[in-house]
């Protein structure tokens, strides 16, 4: 029978649901083996593709290319009955008493059923790990295991390997669940489940079976980990000595325990996938679930896809890093309390009372309220250059003329509450009105007295490499338009003139750049804020860095690396919705090949310096 043009296209999207039933359905059946008390689970969905992709990037970046699959087989003891085409994977789930070690989940694809042992560390909230994968013929897999135990449902085993480590084994719904002997309860767990996680995780089937292999915190693991994560915090907050370094990191660590605070009201999911193609680009891809009516999900309600190029309106050309995105005013005004908290604590920065830091604060969000969406880039400048500087970043706004107004008040509020204040890193932060190609503007002179920091002496160049001798740094904000404010870090009014260019002729902007378009191809088109960072440029900052680190250091020499291979950046790119951040990472496939070119480049650098130390001395 011949099928006409009609009968096709009836069928074929008939085709496409039969194709996506039954890719879903692929994640769906490990699902099912997972217990609904999961704290955490990770499955790779085709253990021979996955072993095939890693093999067919090993060879890309020009090392040794082995079968992974074939590793874990000889390492693990699992030679026979597993279903290669299949899933593998592991959940952790809590532990039944508090006389269980907290657990610790398997560290890698590789690692042997040997690694997959509790934890030694905290009795409270103690968790438990086990292992599962795809059985092709449950008998044949049987025969990797000596029985030293049989039960109805589980049964104590050991390999048949030189170890003989003793394990629990259960068969469920085609897999095989396999744990170390202290984690029996996790076996338990999946056996005698009622209800799987399998309803956590609806809506996300198709995606789960899309990815190579994914990663997911579920909600009580969220919860698990914030409070692990406080004990930790804590822990490092009392470690915390004295000094101007410790006022800085204090409030930063004070911060981190906010969010985690909040973190279990904001996120019911956090999951994150990988996927490789055939051209060997890797993509990483992060889904959070958030709270409906959390203070995040109110914050990022209302924000539509944005169809423009956020990269416009800053200097195309070479650069170490970029990134742009829209405001959001109610994010700003939900954790304006928390910021405000931050700047009260970090006096000895500012040198100032609380409630001047306050005041300070609360005239800055005011400024920040009329950023509709902003673009930055930080170009990698010349010899001599200050590393902070060659920074340029475009703000869209109602009134630019509005944002000049409020941006000179908070600048000599500032000053003023500096002059007053006792010793701080922060000296003076003058402000003069100008024009810069006819354009109203600000120039905006900041001073900082580093000599509070007890920094070594032989740090100090670094200090001067980043900062620049002085610690003075020069600021311009011009009026580029009714709706754009152009601001210039350690560029001179020359270059700032050159720059408002881009403002008029966007063909001349970031946005334009071949390199970021090959990375932005594989970002979501439509994500609130993006970012890229070039590792041509990100290498020239770390060798001008250690220029300026080894440069008191005689024996070692004039070191210098090679320059890394032109290639497109790394790519970011965050999608909010009022019910989900959908975040991605992007690597293309030139850039993985660049990175080993560049590697190879650097063995050979280092081999040839070691072979002109050994060589004895010319006659």
């Amino acid at each position: 029978m011949t099928l006409t043009r009609r009968n096709l296209y009836r069928s074929f999207p008939l085709f496409l649901l039969t194709l996506a039933a039954t890719t879903a359905q692929a994640a769906d059946s490990y699902l099912k083996v997972i217990p609904s008390t999961a704290l955490a689970w990770g499955a790779v969905n085709h253990i021979n593709e996955a072993s095939d992709k890693i093999k067919n990037l090993a060879t890309i970046v020009q090392a040794p290319a082995v079968s992974v699959l074939e590793e874990i087989k000889k390492e693990s003891g699992l030679q026979k009955g597993i279903d290669e085409k299949g899933a593998a994977g592991f959940f952790v789930v809590p532990g039944k008493t508090e006389k269980e070690d907290a657990c610790a989940t398997p560290l890698a694809l590789g690692a042997t059923l040997a690694d997959v042992v509790p934890g030694k560390t905290e009795k409270e909230d103690p968790c438990v790990a086990a292992v599962f994968v795809a059985v092709a013929d449950e008998k044949e897999f049987l025969s990797n295991f000596e029985v030293v135990k049989a039960g109805e449902k589980i049964s104590e085993v050991k390999l048949k390997t030189a170890s003989k480590q003793t394990h629990y084994l259960a068969m469920r719904n085609g897999y095989a669940l396999i744990s170390p002997k202290k984690d029996l309860s996790a076996v338990e767990a999946a056996v005698e489940a009622k209800q799987s996680i399998a309803a956590e995780m609806a809506g996300l089937e198709s995606w789960l079976a899309e990815n190579d292999g994914s990663v997911v915190g579920t909600a009580a693991g969220i919860k698990f980990a914030a409070k692990l994560a406080s004990v930790e915090l804590k822990k490092a907050k009392d470690s915390v000595g004295s000094g101007a370094e410790a006022a800085i990191l204090r409030p930063m660590l004070e911060m981190y325990g906010k969010v985690l605070e909040v973190a279990p009201s904001e996120l019911s999911l956090a999951t994150a996938g990988i996927r490789c193609d055939k051209q060997g680009s890797i993509r990483i891809i992060g889904r959070a679930r958030l709270v409906n009516g959390g203070m995040v999900s109110k914050a990022v309600a209302g924000i539509p896809p944005v169809t423009e190029n956020l990269l416009a309106g800053v200097p195309g050309g070479p650069f170490a890093f970029a990134a742009g995105g829209v405001g959001l005013p109610n994010l700003i005004d939900g954790y304006k309390n928390l910021a405000i908290g931050l700047m009260k604590s970090m006096k000895s920065v500012y040198g100032m009372s609380a409630e001047d830091l306050e005041r300070l604060s609360k005239e800055s969000f005011e400024g920040l309220r009329q950023v509709r969406s902003m673009s930055i880039v930080m170009k990698t400048g010349k010899r001599g250059d200050p590393i902070y500087s060659n920074i340029f970043c475009a703000m869209h706004v109602d009134n630019s003329q509005r944002l000049l107004g409020l941006q000179e008040k908070y600048m000599e509020s500032a000053n003023k509450l500096m002059q007053n204040a006792k010793q701080g890193i922060l000296k003076s932060m003058t402000v003069k009105r100008l024009e810069i190609a006819g354009k109203p503007a600000l120039q905006q002179e900041v001073n900082l007295d580093l000599s509070s920091m007890a920094v070594p002496e032989e740090s100090r160049a670094v200090l001067d490499e980043m900062m620049g001798i002085g610690g003075k740094m020069l600021l311009y904000h011009v009026a580029a338009d009714e709706h754009t404010v152009l601001i210039g870090v350690g560029i001179s009014q020359e270059r700032m003139a050159a720059a408002l260019d881009v403002v008029k002729q966007p063909k001349k902007s970031l946005a334009e750049d071949a390199d970021i378009s090959v990375t932005a191809a594989m970002l979501q088109a439509n994500a609130q804020w993006v970012a890229y960072m070039s590792p041509r440029g990100y290498m020239q900052l770390v060798q001008r860095m250690m220029t300026a680190t080894l440069k008191n250091i005689p024996e070692a020499g004039r070191f210098s690396l090679p320059q890394f291979p032109k290639c497109p950046p790394v790519g970011f790119a965050v999608l909010a919705a009022p019910t989900e951040l959908y975040a991605e990472i992007a690597v293309p496939s030139s850039l993985i090949q660049a990175t080993g070119e560049y590697v190879k480049e650097m063995q050979n650098m280092f081999m040839q310096r070691m072979m002109e130390q050994n060589q004895p001395p010319a006659p």
